[in-house]
């Protein structure tokens, strides 16, 4: 018998399937969102309260609801972000922006949901207003200006990106109290003695005088007065707190 030896053969050429810049692109967001997410749960939430509870909350309670929840996952991303802005100044435009694409998504689920309100989703509903309060207030701070803002002209324009959210709080007030973030209302009850100083009081009676004339119904004058008693109300839980701290 004869045998004949063969020549090694070449190994194929493994061809380079073309780039898919859809894949490409969902990658990416992916990687961000990963980013935003980490960030969060191991930065951002130690810096949204004074409190061991409330800490823990934002930290474990508040990323597991979002997980069924999209507008609260985006909302959540949109904060982490402006936080980073904070952290990286070098690259706080591109965070912001980042911040902004989250935010407007999560308005957009929000508002539709609010359709809605039940037991079910409420605490995820009123957990979402608030990380959109703690944007807004965040991103006015953290944006730059070509041009000074007084600062009651920039609560004005928190007051208008906030509107409804005291309808929210009203509705499902009695169900977020014994929901997964019961711990921020726990040992908020408000003391009438407490008085605040002079400019926030002036800012606060502007508010109230620029509600009374620009309102254009009876129904949103209600909704920004609401507003306003809740930032006036904030502002003496900060100041008890600060108080409290002293002593």
């Amino acid at each position: 018998a004869s045998y004949v030896r063969s020549s090694p053969t070449t190994p194929p050429v493994l061809a380079t399937p073309p780039q898919d810049r859809t894949a490409i692109a969902s990658e990416n967001v992916l990687w961000d969102e990963l980013e935003l997410m980490h960030h969060f749960s191991t930065v951002t939430y130690a810096t949204m309260a004074n409190r061991d509870d409330i800490c823990r909350m934002w930290q474990i309670q508040v990323p597991r609801m979002a997980l069924k929840k999209k507008y609260l996952m985006h909302s959540i991303f949109s904060v982490a972000a402006l936080h980073m802005g904070h952290v990286y100044p070098e690259s706080q435009s591109l965070y912001i922006d980042r911040a902004i694409r989250y935010h407007n998504m999560a308005l957009q689920e929000f508002s539709l949901e609010l359709q809605s309100i039940t037991q079910e989703n409420s605490t995820s509903l009123f957990t979402c207003a608030t990380l959109t309060i703690l944007f807004a207030f965040s991103l006015a701070m953290l944006r730059p200006h070509e041009e000074p803002i007084r600062p009651i002209e920039e609560l004005l324009g928190i007051f208008t990106l906030l509107r409804g959210v005291p309808l929210v709080v009203g509705e499902m007030w009695y169900w977020v109290r014994d929901s997964e973030i019961a711990p921020l209302f726990a040992g908020r009850e408000l003391d009438d003695s407490i008085v605040l100083s002079d400019d926030v009081t002036n800012a606060i009676k502007l508010l109230e005088d620029r509600n009374e004339r620009v309102a254009k119904s009876g129904s949103e004058r209600q909704t920004y007065t609401l507003a306003i008693q809740g930032l006036k109300n904030c502002f003496k839980l900060r100041s008890e707190e600060r108080r409290v701290g002293k002593e």
